[in-house]
C-alpha cells in the first residue's frame, strides 16, 4: 500500500519498523516497485528500484527502541529537510513507553500518544500511519470454516481510544492456515472507520471487506474486484516487461 502511494501519486514515506531490519524493508519495497524477486532481477533493475525506494522511503534503523515522542522529534527533524508525505510506525505496540515524571496512567499516556500523532498530523499536513496488534481475544475467535475472523476496531490492543482518535481506521486479515492455498493468498481489507465521507472515502459493509491477491512471485496483488494490479511496476517506465504473475 505504502509502494502504490508511491508510485501512483509520488508520496515519500518515513518508515519505523521495530521487527524488521532495514535491509530486509528495502528489499521488499524494491520488489513490490518492480513485481519481481530481487534475485530475478538484472543489475539495471536493482540499481533502478534501490534508487527509486531511497528516494521516496526514508528508513529509521530500528538498533534502538523508541517512544512516540521520539519518533514526533525524528519526523520534525526530517521535515525541515525534506519533503515527506506520510509516515508508517510498525508497530505501534513495540513502542518504548516513555512516562517520565508525567503523574498519569498507561491509559492515560496511550490515549495522549494517539491525541499527539493527530495533533502532528493535521499541522504538518501528513499521514500518520499506525500498524497495531489485535488482543488475544479477537485472536481465537472463528468463523464458519473454523478459521479465525477479521478482528474489529476495538479489538485492537489499547482499545477504542485510537479508534477514537483515528481519522481512518484499516483492519487488514488473512487467514494464513487455510488448506485452500487460493485462500492463503488472499487479503482482506476491511474499512472500520473515515471520518470525512465526503471526501470519497467510506466504511466497507460488515462483511464485504476489499479483496486481494497476492501473485505466485510474493511480489504484487491483484484486485479480486478488478483482476488488475494496484499500480503499473516502475520497471515498465524503463520499457522492461514486467507482469503479475497467478
Amino acid at each position: 500500500m505504502m509502494v502504490n502511494a508511491s508510485v501512483r501519486h509520488g508520496w515519500r514515506w518515513m518508515v519505523y519498523s521495530s521487527e524488521n531490519s532495514t535491509w530486509s524493508l528495502k528489499a521488499t519495497l524494491m520488489e513490490f516497485c518492480t513485481n519481481r524477486r530481487l534475485h530475478d532481477m538484472t543489475y539495471e533493475q536493482r540499481k533502478a528500484s534501490y534508487k527509486y525506494v531511497n528516494d521516496h522511503f526514508i528508513v529509521v534503523k530500528n538498533n534502538e527502541t523508541y517512544s512516540y515522542g521520539d519518533l514526533i522529534m525524528f519526523m520534525e527533524k526530517v521535515m525541515r529537510y525534506d519533503k515527506v508525505h506520510a509516515v508508517f510506525i510498525d508497530p505501534y505496540n513495540s513502542l518504548k513507553i516513555s512516562m517520565k515524571s508525567n503523574n498519569i496512567g498507561v491509559h492515560d499516556y496511550h490515549y495522549e500518544a494517539a491525541s499527539e500523532f493527530l495533533t502532528f498530523s493535521k499541522a504538518h499536513d501528513i499521514a500518520v500511519w499506525l500498524n497495531m496488534h489485535a488482543v488475544t481475544e479477537a485472536q481465537r475467535r472463528k468463523g464458519d470454516d473454523n478459521l479465525p475472523i477479521a478482528p474489529y476496531a476495538e479489538d485492537t490492543e489499547g482499545g477504542g481510544k485510537f479508534v477514537n482518535r483515528a481519522d481512518c481506521f484499516l483492519t487488514i486479515h488473512r487467514k494464513i492456515q487455510s488448506p485452500d492455498p487460493h485462500v492463503r493468498r488472499r487479503t482482506e481489507i476491511h474499512v472500520r472507520k473515515v471520518r470525512e465521507v465526503k471526501t470519497g472515502g467510506q466504511p466497507t459493509p460488515l462483511d464485504e471487506p476489499l479483496l486481494f491477491n497476492i501473485n505466485s512471485t510474493m511480489t504484487g496483488f491483484l484486485s479480486l474486484e478488478t483482476s488488475s494490479g494496484l499500480f503499473e511496476p516502475i520497471v515498465n517506465q524503463f520499457n522492461i516487461y514486467s507482469d503479475f504473475n497467478l
